[in-house]
């Protein structure tokens, strides 16, 4: 035995390159902080050191030497057995709260870069417990590597949870490499093979386990200790697993692999560490020409670590520029961690930090400087009033809005608001000191630009002057400072308003609250947690009373700068049924150092005017060519990068041709770019948004032939109270502006919440008055990006989007046109598909989800498919349904991206046939009207008229059981005739204003009268049809005004390859005949012409079911006619709907096709 394994050490050294040294086992075991070492040298499970107890809880007499597993070094590994789990005992031996953990991983069955979905494989679990406290860390594999932290306090998901991750690109089957993991009470990091690949702020609830004393028992080490659903089934091996109490260094942990390297790469061991960081520093930041040198002295030699240690240490550098300048001298050193600066960086390109000490080996620091040419461009952030709010105004301290007017008198708020012309507000804001309110006021000077006015005055109070500055922003945002003078000591310091009664339905803050008394309070947010983590209570960053249809007041706040309060008591107040609001900004005795400054935000709302045309827009409907759709949410961007808007040199185009014109939804991040991104990379220390999300995100990089390679990459979290801002909008102007854009609709942004940022270098982070530290709400950064983009798309005729799951806050999205909630509903559906009809209430969907109530255009995604691919087959078509049922009884404009095409589509049909989406429809909504009645109150009625006088009835059947319902009419007619139930076809017998249906559970009818019959179908070509191209096809398909009467007709351009054909579906009863005609055009006489059709289930094509027919190209226009008897046998019998195909044959001509007819016949 001793003999193979010498062997073994010969063969199994050789690794990607590297040669690893063969390291003794006590020699492994003298590495400075460690508190935990199983190497499996000698064959055992059980630890070579340990501070606690060394022996395995659950394996401690199992030996390795008879199952062959060698380890990176040559000597054993270890890889267990099916059902093994290797656990020892935590205390003593790993530090909850931080430490640094290192091990070997060779994946020996498979290459971990393959692709193949093997879920989660469990590598290194640790479990720290006190009492019903708990903090969990596991480390495990999936697509790739992941390290998480959780803790039993709530929030228990989503921000409640730590994680870093990284890829393992260029490593393959069978090779050993080495993973690091920290923990500190800030942060987790992972590095591979040495190299740091990702670092992330813990969430804020760690200071909640802060105390947490582990007990032996309850806590333990798990080395492949089995979670998830893993089972060993997959070959991988482990090899020395440490533990450190302390998180090592980035240089001590890229130093501790080098030494193990014994040949191969091309790192050395260093004596300290560099990073180069470009300087951001926000707002303040005018040059942006500075790089900071990060140097880490964690692993100087003893002689070089007393000179630093006296302040004394030289540390001499070299900077060359692209040009080939360069630019010398010297640092003097002082810290373990320190920073010096270099200035007049303007030349784009790569850059060359050399630094030395004195007789030691120089260390080269490459680093590239992107083009920051876009910085301070200004593009949406004139001083002009864009048009959709024109009818800004001020007279003296009266601003005139859209829809509203704001009264100022010589205090800091407005005396009194309309809104449409109604007083908004009860009692206006006021600022009340230890229970007196401030009413001596002075105004100053007021400061007028174009788009903004500020209003400036001076207050008395008992022992204190105030001062103040109030700027009115275009679209109503009222954003006030008000400072105090004189030192003053108070107990109490409160912001109270009352708003009137019509104006007080709902309680955003942001999310809608519910309760039985009316009365609300808050605790001020911790940035740790959001409105939707199991566990967590309501976050409130606003309190805003709101009505539909009528309007509402929201106070924001930027910040909790100056307030001194118990985080653990309420600070914000409301009552509903009295339209009272409160915030105790200072709620204990207290002096108030001079010159302490109080903010907040007021708006009044609706901001602006609902956009046009909101209703109708078939969004993710896959069978028309006009639907609106996303484009770049998977990756497949047409641009240089994920988040990012800069065109890609040929991607773009090539990803535009064929798509029609204002359909496209470009998916955007508000505060994120990926790894692959050199200004994430530069600017990732000072734009860095701690405790940011964080995900791995897919990019279809171009290739030259025209394809792409799907690369994975993580997100970088990035404030935009920096020059990120300017980036993304810089970028959109050159979308917008690019020849091939004119089908973008909308651009904009995922990730757009209001979230906290405590980052000191651009300047969220800082100290208030009384030295606490501060951290920002990005609602008012974010809010200038969401502005400029209104501001930059609009001139292009281009809308705006927002998506923050549930948190619309009015400041922020309130000047957007579209707002799209509703991607949290994937995880409900995972608990209960049926989760829209029973699990929302009342009030989210009439408040949250509705576009009279928010101001905006609200694209409701019900994503209950989402999570659950198997939701979208038609035995899962019922829950679909039930979403339906909901959206549509509410009257909400939704998408189907994660519902099932087949009912939506169908649902979509009708309402379009009906012309539902017209402005002048009359909508009755089933919460509102009076006039149809349902003898149960578990089926919902919502009716519609149309401009033919035609009536739409939608019912509702929230029940999990069938019911039989009578509907009066009464109201509206006394008659009896024959009405059709236009989803299942059937139809429906009125007698005297009355009918009676049964309703399947959970289902819905659509009942219309008189009945409109789709057939016979006239297209005059004017929305354009959907378009089929096959790979690396150039055809393009578009509309031109060259129709047959010199309107609009689809045209079909043959370039080299021709091919390709335009599609749209058409809805059929089997038994039935159809005539279909089309009036066509080739410039290449000759050619062929055609038209088809191919019998479809839903969206499902049925081979075999396609009827064809071709004619031979004229010189003017011709008729190409096709008729067919659907069968009501085999196949055929089971279709609902045709796809019909318009093609012609060719290179280098144009087809036109205008005046699309299809008749029904018996």
């Amino acid at each position: 035995m001793l003999l193979t394994w010498a062997l073994f050490v010969g063969i199994f050294t050789l690794h990607a390159g590297f040669v690893f040294e063969t390291v003794e086992t006590a020699d492994k075991l003298k590495d400075k902080d460690l508190t935990f070492a199983v190497t499996f040298d000698r064959g055992t499970v059980n630890a070579d050191y340990a501070k606690g107890d060394p022996l395995s809880t659950t394996m401690r007499e199992v030996s390795l030497l008879l199952r062959g597993t060698i380890g990176f070094d040559g000597k054993p590994g270890f890889q267990p057995q099916p059902g093994e789990d290797l656990t020892f005992d935590a205390v003593g031996n790993a530090n909850p709260h931080q430490g640094t953990a290192i091990l070997w991983i060779c994946t020996k069955g498979y290459n971990p870069n393959d692709g193949e979905k093997r879920g989660n494989i469990a590598l290194l679990h640790l479990v720290f417990q006190q009492g019903e406290r708990q903090i969990d860390m596991r480390f495990y594999e999936c697509e790739a590597l992941y390290f998480d932290w959780r803790s039993s306090v709530p929030p228990l998901g989503g921000a409640g949870i730590g994680r870093v991750s990284c890829d393992r690109k260029g490593i393959g089957k069978d090779e050993w490499h080495q993973v690091a993991l920290t923990w500190s009470p800030k942060e987790l990091a992972i590095y591979l093979n040495g190299e740091l690949k990702e670092t992330r702020a813990l969430p804020v609830k760690v200071s909640k386990t802060a105390d947490l004393v582990p007990e032996s028992g309850k806590s333990f080490i798990g080395v492949k200790k089995r979670f998830y659903e893993d089972t060993h089934k997959y070959d991988v091996a482990l090899d020395d697993v440490k533990i450190y109490s302390r998180p090592l260094t980035m240089i001590e942990i890229r130093n501790q692999f080098l030494r193990l390297v014994k040949s191969g790469g091309n790192a050395v061991i260093q004596d300290y560490g560099v990073t180069v960081n470009g300087v951001d520093r926000g707002p303040a930041e005018k040059e942006y020409d500075m790089i900071e040198a990060e140097l880490d002295f964690s692993a100087l030699p003893e002689k070089e670590a007393q000179l630093l240690k006296e302040g004394k240490l030289e540390l001499a550098y070299e900077l060359q520029f692209p040009s080939g300048k360069t630019i010398q001298g010297k640092w003097l050193c002082g810290k373990k961690l320190d920073t010096h600066f270099l200035s007049g960086i303007t030349e784009p390109g790569n850059y060359t930090l050399t630094t030395w000490l004195d007789g030691k080996p120089k260390i080269a620091t490459p680093f590239l400087r992107p083009d920051l040419s876009f910085v301070n461009n200004g593009l949406g952030d004139e001083d002009e009033v864009p048009p959709l709010w024109k009818d800004y105004k001020v007279e003296g301290r009266t601003v005139t809005l859209w829809n509203r007017v704001y009264q100022f008198g010589k205090g800091p708020y407005p005396e009194s608001i309309t809104v449409s012309g109604q007083q908004l507000l009860d009692t206006p804001p006021i600022i009340t000191v230890d229970g007196k309110p401030v009413t001596d006021w002075q105004a100053g000077k007021t400061e007028e630009l174009r788009s903004r006015v500020t209003f400036t005055g001076t207050g008395k109070g008992n022992g204190f002057t105030l001062s103040y500055r109030t700027k009115v922003e275009y679209d109503g945002l009222i954003s006030t400072d008000f400072v105090f003078h004189d030192k003053p000591v108070i107990a109490k310091l409160t912001l109270s308003w009352q708003v009137a009664k019509p104006y007080r339905e709902f309680l955003m803050v942001p999310t809608v609250q519910e309760n039985s008394t009316g009365k609300f309070s808050y605790l001020y947010p911790g940035f740790g947690a959001s409105n939707h983590s199991v566990g967590a209570p309501p976050i409130c960053k606003q309190l805003w009373l709101v009505s539909a249809k009528k309007g509402g007041f929201c106070y924001n706040m930027p910040h909790d700068a100056n307030w001194i309060y118990d985080p653990n008591q309420p600070v914000f107040f409301a009552d509903k049924n009295t339209g009272e609001c409160s915030v105790a900004m200072v709620n204990r005795e207290v002096t108030i150092p001079e010159g302490a400054s109080y903010s907040s935000m007021f708006i009044a709302t609706p901001v602006r005017p609902l956009m046009k045309d909101w209703r109708g827009l078939r969004f993710g409907d896959v069978s028309r060519g006009d639907a609106k759709r996303y484009f770049g949410g998977g990756g497949l961007t047409g641009t240089t990068g994920v988040w990012v808007f800069e065109p890609h040199p040929t991607d773009f185009a090539a990803q535009m041709k064929n798509a029609q014109p204002k359909t496209l939804m470009v998916y955007g991040g508000a505060d994120a770019l990926t790894e692959e991104n050199a200004l994430a990379i530069y600017f990732k220390k000072y734009r860095m948004k701690p405790r940011g999300s964080q995900y791995r995100m897919p990019y279809h990089r171009p290739n030259p032939d025209g394809t792409h390679t799907i690369i994975h990459y993580n997100s970088v979290p990035v404030c935009n109270n920096t020059s990120h801002n300017d980036f993304t909008i810089h970028g959109i102007t050159q979308m917008l502006s690019h020849p091939a854009a004119s089908p973008i609709w909308c651009i904009g942004y995922d990730l757009c919440g209001s979230s906290g940022c405590s980052n000191h270098l651009h300047g969220c982070g800082f100290y208030d008055k009384f030295g606490r530290e501060i951290s920002t709400l990005t609602i008012v950064s974010k809010r200038d990006l969401v502005r400029r983009s209104v501001v930059v798309a609009h001139r292009y005729g281009v809308l705006v989007y927002c998506h923050a799951q549930r948190d619309f806050y009015p400041p922020l999205h309130g000047m957007a046109d579209v707002w799209q909630p509703g991607e949290d509903i994937s995880n409900m559906a995972l608990l209960n598909p049926y989760c829209m009809m029973d699990d929302i209430s009342d009030a989210r969907y009439r408040s949250e989800y509705n576009s009279y109530t928010l101001g905006v255009a609200v694209n409701l995604s019900p994503s209950i498919c989402q999570m659950n691919h198997a939701f979208f087959k038609p035995d899962a078509y019922p829950y679909t349904v039930a979403s339906l049922a909901m959206v549509q009884l509410y009257d909400l404009e939704y998408n189907r991206n994660y519902l099932a095409g087949k009912p939506t589509i169908r649902l979509w049909d009708i309402l379009e046939h009906y012309g539902i989406w017209k402005n002048d429809t009359e909508r009755h909504v089933f919460y509102e009207q009076q006039e149809i009645l349902s003898s149960d109150p578990e089926v919902g009625v919502t009716y519609y008229k149309n401009s033919d006088g035609r009536y739409l009835i939608f019912l509702a059947n929230r029940s999990v059981r069938s019911k039989n319902v009578t509907i009066d009419m009464t109201k509206l007619t006394k008659n009896s005739f024959e009405a059709f139930e236009e989803y299942y076809e059937n139809p429906v017998q009125v007698t005297e204003g009355k009918f009676t249906v049964k309703m399947q559970a959970r289902n819905f009818q659509v009942i219309a009268f008189p009945r409109k019959y789709f057939y016979p179908h006239e297209d005059s070509m004017n929305t354009p049809w959907g378009v089929w191209t096959p790979a690396k096809c150039d055809s393009e398909f578009t509309t031109m005004t060259k129709g047959i009467d010199g309107t609009s007709c689809l045209a079909q351009v043959l370039k080299t390859t021709g091919g390709g054909c335009f599609l749209k579906s058409f809805p059929i009863i089997p038994g039935k005949t159809y005539l279909l005609q089309i009036m066509a055009k080739h410039s290449s006489p000759g050619n062929t012409l055609a038209l088809s059709f191919t019998g479809r289930i839903g969206e499902k094509q049925q081979g075999g079911l396609h009827r064809k027919t071709e004619e031979k190209a004229g010189e003017d226009w011709q008729k190409l006619s096709l008729q067919f008897k659907i069968p009501t046998e085999g196949k055929w019998g089971e279709c609902d709907n045709l796809l019909v195909l318009l093609s012609g044959k060719g290179k280098d001509a144009l087809i036109l096709f205008d005046d699309f007819k299809m008749e029904e016949m018996e």
